[in-house]
């Protein structure tokens, strides 16, 4: 980084103390990315110890040079400047950002931290065999274990009497569960709204099309063409096949990592898979090259995160100007497979179906937000003392019933489906549904900028959409906080209304109501 093109004050020497440990700190924490990433995709199965060991090393080291004594005189001596108004927008969002961690980190005591990240990396490896056998016993210590970890690391920091606020709290700042009672009791009436619309319409659509064994060599080869034109930089960045639950990682502004899957129920959920991760990488390839390697080169919000893979997933991945353009390069792609036996609109129709599904990812996108509900009321109970670890799956099997009115037949298809818990990422997948809030007031405004944004999709063009985002969005990383670029970017603050338009006028047109 030169001189003149940094956004922050070098002339500060607290600015370039800092900035200089927070670039030991990220070059540390992308060796603990790339360890965790092979361990996903192609460590040997035998070498997890070993594995566990080194990755509690990283942690434990990051977590030393993050809460040092001179961090936090750095700290406090820059929180000074900024009183004094010394500071450009870039510092103070770094000051912002690194008075936030430390200030919770301090009280965390290493050997927690290792110790948490020793039983993640186990908890990992349990998991995926628990869910290989379908049986929650195989997992259920491990998972006790991670969460007693969790319940001490609320004590240390000072959260005792709403433990589970402090995890929300960590994948979307500010967030509780006094918020999202309030906006989920919002989104489940929206959610039953449209569902019951929908199946009074009487209105039959057929999946038939989408349960077809496609060539998987040939199936990766169209995730590889939709992720070209989505605009993913390949000289940036890869994709590779996992076993367990997809994801993207990034090493550094100029190295993210893709992994998808493919499943035999339905060859759509490789590519949609393949679109919402896409999302993020691409939003991780498009922050300001000045600010990698710190704090503030991605928004420290998951909810924003996951606005742009839901974004690219299902307003763009199952619109009908999508396919359009898509579906005669399926037919290409895959001659004799019968997709010319039905049009783009019935398939179309098929992959927005709304039904009751056990599996969050495959769900639709209307009763997919009841998944996340489910999952975010027995998180809350969990650490509310009211459910206990080893009631999971009970629990999990009666909300299923309650929700979506469907009995679960095993714990693979129940409460193992997710890797959340054993990464120990309790307060995510609420981020979900607040990203299908966010991804709704984003599509409105994108929308109104580009007029022929249909016909531009139907076309195959997906560039422009990168570019709008990137310039909107993506490379303000962290300066701003989720509130404010939601606020600046579509003209006002979160709104459940535009999720309900969004959802009204597509499906209305879907099933005729």
């Amino acid at each position: 980084m030169t001189k003149e093109k940094s956004p922050f004050s070098l002339n500060i020497p607290e600015i370039k103390s800092l900035l200089k440990i927070n670039y030991e700190v990220a070059d540390l924490s992308s060796a603990y990315a790339v360890l965790h990433w092979d361990q996903e995709t192609y460590m040997p199965k035998g070498a997890i110890h070993g594995r566990a060991e080194q990755l509690a090393t990283l942690a434990g080291t990051v977590h030393k040079i993050a809460t040092s004594k001179k961090v936090g005189r750095l700290i406090e001596s820059l929180s000074k400047k900024e009183e004094a108004g010394d500071l450009n927008l870039c510092d103070r969002a770094l000051l912002r950002e690194w008075r936030r961690s430390y200030e919770r980190e301090v009280k965390v005591p290493k050997r927690l931290v290792e110790a948490m990240s020793r039983a993640t990396s186990v908890g990992t490896a349990v998991w995926q065999r628990a869910r290989q056998e379908s049986k929650f016993s195989i997992f259920k210590d491990v998972l006790q274990k991670i969460f007693d970890l969790k319940i001490k690391e609320a004590e240390h920091v000072g959260f005792a009497e709403n433990r589970y606020n402090l995890f929300l709290d960590d994948h979307e700042p500010g967030l509780t569960t006094e918020f999202l009672d309030k906006i989920f009791a919002e989104l489940r009436d929206i959610v039953i709204d449209i569902s019951r619309k929908a199946h009074s319409a009487n209105y039959h659509i057929d999946q038939d099309i989408l349960r077809k064994k496609l060539d998987e060599k040939e199936l990766w080869d169209f995730t590889i063409a939709v992720l070209t034109a989505m605009g993913f930089d390949f000289d940036r960045g890869r994709q590779d096949k996992v076993a367990g639950h997809p994801f993207t990682t990034g090493f550094h502004h100029d190295d993210v990592r893709i992994t998808t899957r493919f499943r035999e129920q339905f060859f759509t959920s490789g590519i949609f898979t393949a679109i919402h991760e896409g999302g993020h990488a691409i939003h991780h390839q498009g922050g300001d090259a000045a600010l990698s390697r710190t704090a503030i080169h991605q928004m420290h919000s998951l909810g924003l995160a996951e606005s742009q893979s839901r974004f690219w997933e299902n307003y763009i991945g199952r619109s009908a100007a999508f396919w359009r353009h898509w579906y005669p390069r399926l037919m290409q792609s895959f001659p004799g497979a019968g997709f010319e036996a039905a049009h783009e609109d019935d398939f179309v129709r098929a992959v927005n179906k709304i039904e009751p599904n056990l599996i969050r990812v495959d769900s639709d996108e209307v009763t997919y937000n009841l998944h996340i509900i489910i999952r975010y009321e027995i998180e809350r109970d969990l650490f509310a003392n009211r459910l206990k670890i080893g009631n999971l799956p009970e629990a999990w099997n009666a909300k299923i019933k309650d929700y979506l009115g469907l009995d679960v037949p095993s714990d693979a298809k129940g409460v193992l489906q997710d890797v959340h818990w054993s990464h120990g990422s309790f307060g995510y997948f609420p981020t979900y549904s607040l990203g299908n809030l966010y991804a709704a007031q984003i599509n409105r405004k994108i929308r109104s900028a580009f007029p022929d944004f249909d016909e531009r999709i139907a076309k195959g063009e997906m560039i422009f959409v990168r570019d709008w985002l990137r310039d909107n969005i993506h490379k303000h990383g962290g300066v701003y906080g989720v509130d404010e670029l939601i606020k600046k970017v579509t003209g006002e603050p979160l709104n459940p209304k535009h999720f309900r338009d969004y959802l009204q006028d597509k499906f209305g047109k879907i099933y005729h109501f």
